[in-house]
């Protein structure tokens, strides 16, 4: 039996194209978010307030909501961390929330980090960047004066092989990271013959593709300056392998360049967040398979028998939402903008925003949660869409700049090898800060307990002291500025006085991507230690739990509150009391059950009404206040004396708290300490875009839903209405 040619090619296409289909799934929920970050402006003066706002994604859901319920936020210079809060999420993962800056902060160019604690699992790289300028006047120009030209080549795959079609990106920029369009560049080889022309694009890109020849070295000349000194080179390297990826659709192709330098047993990859990890079963230098779901984007990996890679590169795909977007042309100063949108998919979150001046660095939706998240580059991503009347054009600026990016989103061999293990901050019901305790003499208060009272909500929290003196205290979520009274009591629960120290340990130290560098190491930072210091507190995570627990006071047979005085038809306070085990009610005060104070000789009990003490001597007062109506009281409880020890310094024997339900009145102070702890800030409501500068602005408005994700621009003139 013979066979023609054709036929042999036609079986040996079909056998690589099943031969290279993906095989079963490794571990795919590798659940880093995303996290876009809209300030109102790019410019700010010392001492404004930056209203922000953003939401939180995560690709590898299916509903596209994150599993982390805050997100931090922190205004962040090269070196540290200048101003930090923590916003509650909603339901849709979106917040809003101001951040104010300190009016001692000196002029330059700052940027924004956000990030959630289940991101600082995988990298830093991941985290949210948006540079700000802070200036007594703003900058007029988009870019320095000087013809100053900084350029980047960076050869697709990693490196430059011979004997094929090889593709080189080139990127331009003036000092102040501000990309240069428009240039004309020349690429020559060793002789100094002109191989290509290519002219930058708005972003600043362009792009060479030519046939490199072996051992040999190729310069990017600007033909506008005809200068004699090249402004990048790029030579040969046959010594590593090299792999590259293009998607279309579900389809994805590579071809792996320098063959004889591949190692034995070497592997294929390939991730992206709606498949998964998976390997590929390559026996070729190159071939195509079809992917289950149409991703955004892919990464591809060529490893050794050790899974190190070798060499990776990522490929995009267009996953863009058909709606259309009406808004005005003219606007008022002051007036709120609302877009009318049409053909929006069900559950999606819009973001709207009015910028000022250049927004080249503003970034949008479709990038910081598709690309940004996943992969990083040591130049910025292209983000100047509002410049082309069509996406064609950026769609290709993106692929140029996916070509220097690598993969950020998780280390690979980790991934394949313990994939359970790298989650280890998970989304927290409650805020915790931890520290040390000692007493004046130097000695840790070991095996005591400690009582922090939140001056604000009048509650209660509790801990006991490990042997070093060391402490871990879970609060209920609170508010930035909320001042903690804290009471150390020693083992015989006697109250004592202490030194508190609260080491921050938890923050990821600042790493700014190195295209933020261009602006913000070119501005003076000069930021006095003494003037912006930030709380010095820990915050851990906690396992989220979907059921809502009640605390052990709902149970607790020594507290009624508003809703069990109700049910059981409570006339008086007397009444109320006589129902709480622990303490007997006579003529003249509530007295313990728990014996006689072997301190004080007595077992009366005081108690406290919106924290106004009634002690022994108030004989009469106690006898009218036993008939109180209920009408008047909020809550009623028997505190041992380990949490009394917070309202009076001699409450060994516990104390009645009385809340009224117009309780405002704050505690006395008595023998422990105030401290002022860094707690969620304050969420706003996630408003429309306001026209707070005249003049010409872009509205920038995002559309984030599980079907895609888009960014719309539009320039709108803003009029002085007086």
């Amino acid at each position: 039996m013979s066979y023609s040619k054709p036929y042999y090619i036609l079986l040996f296409i079909l056998l690589a194209f099943v031969a290279l289909v993906a095989k079963a799934q490794l571990p795919h929920d590798f659940r880093s978010e995303q996290v876009l970050l809209c300030p109102d402006s790019q410019y700010y003066q010392a001492g404004d307030t930056i209203w922000l706002q953003g939401v939180v994604t995560c690709n590898s859901t299916t509903d596209f909501l994150p599993y982390s319920r805050y997100v931090t936020v922190e205004l962040v210079t090269p070196d540290t961390a200048i101003a930090r809060l923590e916003t509650e999420l909603d339901s849709l993962g979106r917040f809003s929330t101001l951040l104010p800056i300190d009016s001692l902060l000196h002029e330059g160019n700052y940027a924004l980090r956000a990030y959630t604690e289940l991101m600082r699992n995988f990298s830093p790289k991941n985290f949210a960047f948006q540079p700000i300028t802070i200036a007594e006047n703003y900058p007029d120009k988009d870019r320095d004066i000087d013809d100053t030209i900084i350029c980047r080549a960076f050869p697709w795959g990693g490196s430059l092989a011979s004997g094929m079609v090889q593709h080189i990106t080139v990127w331009l920029c003036d000092r102040s990271g501000i990309a240069l369009p428009g240039i004309e560049l020349a690429l020559k080889d060793g002789d100094g013959s002109t191989i290509d022309l290519r002219t930058t694009s708005a972003n600043g890109f362009a792009v060479f593709s030519f046939a490199p020849e072996r051992d040999a070295e190729y310069s990017v000349y600007s033909t506008r300056s005809y200068s004699t000194v090249p402004l990048a080179k790029v030579q040969t390297d046959d010594s590593k392998p090299k792999i590259q990826c293009f998607l279309q659709e579900r389809k994805v192709s590579f071809t792996i360049s320098n063959e004889s330098a591949l190692p034995r047993g070497y592997r294929i990859y390939g991730y992206d967040c709606k498949n998964g990890l998976s390997q590929v079963d390559a026996k070729t230098n190159r071939g195509a398979f079809l992917l289950q779901s149409k991703p955004s984007l892919f990464t591809i990996f060529l490893t050794d028998s050790l899974n190190r890679v070798l060499s990776q590169s990522s490929a995009f795909g267009v996953t863009k939402l058909q709606c259309s977007v009406t808004t005005p042309d003219v606007v008022a100063l002051g007036d709120s903008i609302f877009p009318v949108i049409e053909g929006l998919p069900e559950h999606a979150t819009i973001v709207t925003r009015l910028m000022t001046g250049n927004i080249s660095m503003v970034g949008d939706a479709a990038s910081a949660i598709n690309i940004a998240s996943q992969v990083t580059s040591p130049i910025p991503m292209p983000s100047n869409y509002v410049s082309y009347r069509n996406g064609e054009k950026f769609f290709n600026d993106v692929t140029a700049w996916l070509a220097t990016a690598t993969f950020s989103r998780f280390d690979l061999p980790d991934a394949i090898e313990r994939d359970s293990l790298i989650y280890s901050h998970m989304p927290k019901l409650q805020m915790s800060f931890s520290g040390n305790a000692y007493l004046n003499s130097g000695y840790s208060l070991a095996n005591g307990t400690l009582v922090a009272y939140n001056t604000e909500t009048n509650e209660v929290s509790n801990t006991s002291f490990k042997k070093n003196g060391d402490f871990d205290l879970i609060l209920n979520n609170y508010y930035g500025n909320t001042r903690f009274y804290f009471q150390a009591a020693d083992k015989k629960e006697l109250a004592v006085k202490a030194v508190f120290q609260f080491p921050d340990k938890t923050y990821p130290s600042v790493t700014l991507p190195e295209q933020l560098l261009f602006v913000v190491n070119d501005s003076t930072l000069n930021i006095e230690d003494s003037s912006l210091k930030l709380p010095e507190l820990t915050v851990k995570a906690y396992v989220k739990k979907e059921a809502n627990i009640p605390t052990n006071k709902f149970y607790s047979v020594r507290y009624k509150d508003r809703e069990e005085i109700e049910r059981r038809h409570y006339l008086t306070l007397r009444h109320v009391l006589q129902n709480i085990i622990g303490i007997k009610v006579e003529q003249k005060g509530v007295f313990s059950t728990r014996g006689a104070s072997t301190l004080h000789g007595g077992s009366r009990v005081p108690i406290f009404v919106d924290n106004v003490q009634y002690g022994a001597d108030m004989v009469d007062e106690i006898e009218s206040l036993f008939e109180m109506p209920t009408e008047e009281i909020e809550s009623v409880e028997y505190m041992p004396p380990w949490k009394a020890l917070a309202y009076s310094w001699n409450s060994f024997n516990g104390l009645v708290l009385v809340k009224t339900r117009n309780s405002k009145i704050k505690p006395a102070e008595t023998m422990g300490s105030f401290f002022t702890f860094e707690g969620l800030a304050p969420t706003l409501g996630f408003a429309p875009a306001v026209a707070k500068n005249a003049g010409k602005q872009t509205l920038v408005v995002d559309f984030i839903s599980p079907q895609g994700t888009d960014t719309f621009y539009k320039e709108i003139l803003v009029t002085d209405n007086k």
